[in-house]
């Protein structure tokens, strides 16, 4: 899937042709006007290529992947991932060997090698209470890692966990013909929650392997579409999600314990900015900003992209 991401569709192409095995890869462009598609069809005659007259975001996008690999498992890959030598295989292995698996997310780490948070639980009350309270951090390690919070150590050995990051996932057909695609209606983001978790609902699981890895240089399209407001377009996505799974008082109640915490380190970062400025006080006001943007004003900004 590709939205504009030129050089980062080429390193991927690159990475599958020496670690790929000789299997079949399929690119959907999302309507780029950056020469992605025509690098695609002139540099790598083997890769079948789908051109989209829009940009349809992810999921409709990933979709369209769905329908052209069909009957076969599949590996759904970002633009701005690599794959790494027996990566593939590990993968493969891994929905061998977990009959239920709707799908496998891999071991995610950045350009520089570090440990990306790629495996969640599905949200609760009771975590988001400890996480804005800022009281998580008097809690075990253990228990933070159970819960996979941000920060926590991630899994390393294959575990079942709820849901996984959407840059790469292993999916079986079969759980895909039950559950059905991703939810088009959302434009980028949560997407892959909703999916977990509607495969959850229908007795799949979701697991995580943490000895394929798959380098991934964090989400560029999102942030050509988004800038400094990926994570509030993060929350949009995730707020329609609970608002259909949970109901509308209990995302009213998460919305706030959310909007509690985002104030509350936003002030914080900027009075530490006032009385001892540095480089850690700036950047810390910078990441809060687009959260209170959001929770406080009312941004938008998916719905603002859309239109």
């Amino acid at each position: 899937m590709s939205w504009n991401t030129r050089g980062e569709v080429a390193a991927a192409l690159r990475s599958l042709a020496r670690h790929g095995g000789g299997r079949r890869v399929v690119v959907v462009d999302n309507a780029s006007t950056d020469g992605t598609a025509e690098l695609v069809s002139s540099g790598f005659p083997h890769v079948e290529l789908i051109r989209s007259e829009a940009n349809l975001g992810f999921a409709a996008g990933a979709n369209r992947l769905i329908e052209a690999t069909r009957p076969e498992d599949l590996l759904l890959l970002n633009a701005d991932v690599e794959v790494t030598e027996g990566a593939l295989e590990a993968l493969d292995r891994a929905l061998a060997s977990h009959p239920r698996a709707a799908v496998v997310g891999p071991r995610l780490v950045g350009s520089d090698g570090g440990r990306e948070h790629s495996a969640y639980r599905f949200p609760t009350l009771g975590v988001a209470s400890w996480v804005n309270s800022g009281l998580w951090q008097v809690r075990s390690r253990s228990w933070r890692a159970r819960r996979l919070l941000p920060g926590a150590p991630q899994p390393e050995v294959p575990s079942r966990v709820d849901w996984v990051v959407g840059a790469a996932m292993a999916l079986r057909r079969a759980a895909l013909e039950e559950v059905g695609p991703f939810d088009g209606s959302f434009f980028m983001y949560a997407e892959d929650l909703d999916w977990c978790h509607r495969a959850s609902g229908a007795g799949w699981e979701v697991w995580v392997e943490p000895r394929a890895t798959v380098m991934h240089l964090r989400n560029r399209s999102g942030a050509q579409a988004f800038g400094d407001d990926q994570p509030a377009a993060w929350l949009e996505s995730t707020y329609r999600f609970t608002r259909r799974t949970k109901g509308t008082a209990w995302t009213a109640a998460y919305f706030a314990l959310n909007a509690a915490g985002a104030g509350a380190r936003y002030l914080a970062a900027r009075a530490r900015r006032m009385v001892a400025p540095s480089d850690e006080a700036r950047s810390a006001v910078g990441r809060w900003a687009p959260y209170v943007r959001y929770h406080f004003r009312g941004d938008r900004p998916i719905e603002r992209r859309r239109g």
